[in-house]
């Protein structure tokens, strides 16, 4: 098994990820464009995670099980994004139907999977695995939110599509710099230290944004949706 040339495969599928990522947010939210940039990006993510399978296998001959686990749990959490995200636009008009086996039986495994990874960091000292762990148990906790929510409001899927959204951000972005931008600048160490300060640097950015650019964009479709029953009455 040719580990760096997979690596470099998804490098290379990673940078269409990156820019099909940014294509859909600068675009109009439902228009073709954005439409078709989701569409790349989600393929990416899809093609990406494919790759994923032989350098989990790689990882296991190479670095233990430990790492392996590791890779595997980021695989389930950033698959369970792409699916939430995706999904929760395309079920928007029907909540029952989103919250099928499928959804939970990835709410059940990334909650199972978390929880053994954040046990294996404490035990092991691994901050960044942990923080990992942590991020995808708050995605299924979400996940969790609406399956035991009887009155969904009615801009629910927009909150999961976020939340999945905001996760994919943060693994698109997190992986080019730990594989993307020490390749494109040399000068930039390719050390533990700066992997662990740019990827938790990342995530808590993806968090800031759900938070404020996130929360924002939400009220501002429910006022707008408001504002047309008023005008149709």
């Amino acid at each position: 098994m040719d580990y760096q040339f997979i690596l470099h495969l998804h490098t290379l599928v990673g940078v269409l990820a990156l820019v099909s990522f940014w294509g859909a947010a600068f675009t109009t939210k439902g228009s073709k464009i954005h439409r078709l940039a989701g569409k790349i990006y989600l393929v990416s993510i899809l093609l990406i995670l494919i790759s994923v399978l032989p350098l989990i296998v790689a990882t296991l001959e190479h670095k233990g099980l430990g790492a392996a686990l590791g890779l595997g749990f980021l695989f389930v959490m950033t698959f369970t994004a792409a699916w939430v995200a995706y999904r929760s636009i395309v079920c928007k008009r029907n909540l029952v139907a989103y919250k099928d086996n499928l959804f939970k039986s990835l709410a059940a495994i990334l909650t199972a999977y978390g929880i053994l990874i954040l046990s294996i960091s404490i035990r092991g000292g691994s901050f960044l695995y942990g923080f990992f762990a942590c991020t995808g148990l708050t995605l299924a906790g979400s996940m969790w939110h609406i399956l035991a929510s009887r009155n969904a409001k009615p801009n629910w899927y927009l909150v999961q599509h976020l939340n999945g959204v905001a996760l994919l951000f943060a693994a698109t972005h997190a992986s080019f710099l730990r594989f993307g931008l020490t390749k494109l600048v040399p000068i930039i160490p390719d050390t533990q230290e700066f992997n662990t300060l740019s990827q938790t640097s990342v995530i808590l950015f993806a968090l800031l944004l759900r938070l404020t650019v996130g929360r924002r964009f939400i009220e501002k479709i429910a006022q707008h949706r408001t504002n047309s029953l008023i005008t149709s009455t």
